[in-house]
């Protein structure tokens, strides 16, 4: 479907993040490269040899592991989203606009839908891995050196990675008239720092994930960290977690960042 289907916008014109859709796109790339999907280059390529618990594409074996996903608080409202849109005279039959409604669908959907074997053992690249938060940092500790002599990424492709692709792009028509829609920045596939996403600042790069998990690198002060979470609880709208704030004030004391 994603092959067959016409870009909503000319390339190189415009950025909008693609929630599900982008972990399709790269992880055909992988298959075509690599010969093997996404899931096994990981599993094989890099969690085997870094001792990783990460998985997409859960064995059956593992699945007693994993804890649920729950939501204290309601899931974004499609009829709301679409009713915000509307103030900035959006039209929800817009197809730019009904992507972006359907992707914040989603999100909202994964506190309940992602709770089952069907969903841990499929392969969706950009929406379900499962993985302890030790396993995560060190992943990320990978990128940016080796870690018991395998490294991941060359310090040339950490440059070309966290290189801002994003900066300079508005959001595509309509959704340029909506305020503060764009609020991330992206490299090659990372987020970069943000008010929303501080991380440690300048030339920190990582993701955030749906609900609040959080991951990144730097290569300067040698840090890789990560937090999980059960509750999904974030808010991107509303500014960083609050669960972060502590300990990643905490991390930027012991490095002394401030």
């Amino acid at each position: 479907m994603l092959a067959a289907a016409a870009p909503l916008w000319r390339p190189g014109t415009a950025y909008h993040y693609h929630a599900l859709t982008f972990g399709y796109l790269v992880g055909e790339v992988i298959r075509r490269a690599a010969g093997r999907t996404v899931g096994e280059f990981l599993a094989r390529d890099i969690a085997a040899p870094l001792g990783l618990d990460v998985w997409i594409g859960l064995p059956e074996a593992a699945e007693s592991r994993v804890l649920d996903q729950f939501r204290t608080d309601p899931a974004p409202d499609p009829r709301q989203v679409e009713a915000v849109l509307a103030r900035f005279g959006l039209d929800p039959a817009d197809p730019v606009v009904r992507a972006s409604v359907a992707s914040i669908a989603a999100v909202g959907e994964t506190a309940d839908g992602f709770n089952s074997r069907a969903v841990h053992a499929a392969q969706i690249p950009a929406g379900n891995a499962i993985a302890t938060a030790r396993s995560l940092a060190r992943l990320y500790a990978a990128l940016i050196g080796p870690v018991e002599g395998t490294r991941l990424l060359a310090a040339d492709t950490v440059s070309r990675a966290t290189a801002p692709q994003t900066d300079q792009l508005p959001a595509p028509s309509p959704l340029d008239r909506v305020p503060g829609v764009n609020q991330s920045r992206h490299g090659l596939g990372y987020e970069l720092p943000t008010p929303l996403l501080p991380m440690l600042g300048d030339g920190s790069f990582g993701h955030a994930g749906a609900g609040g998990r959080l991951a990144f690198a730097q290569h300067r002060t040698g840090t890789a960290v990560a937090y999980t979470c059960t509750n999904m609880a974030w808010n991107p709208m509303a500014g960083p977690d609050p669960r972060w704030l502590p300990w990643t004030a905490a991390l930027r004391g012991c490095l002394d960042l401030d």
